[in-house]
């Protein structure tokens, strides 16, 4: 199945994945991220286990 045609992979630096998964340790809400960034509440918690 897979990503649908006509997307896009989308690369983060390790800076904003650091930002992110900084303010989640801190007590921010990963759906709240999810709504001011765009990026998924999952992928931050990805990044944690990094």
């Amino acid at each position: 199945m897979g990503r649908p045609k006509g997307g896009r992979n989308i690369t983060h630096s390790k800076e904003e994945k650091l930002k992110l998964v900084k303010r989640t340790l801190n007590g921010e809400s990963g759906v709240q991220l999810q709504k001011e960034t765009g990026i998924y509440a999952v992928d931050v918690k990805t990044w944690e286990s990094i």
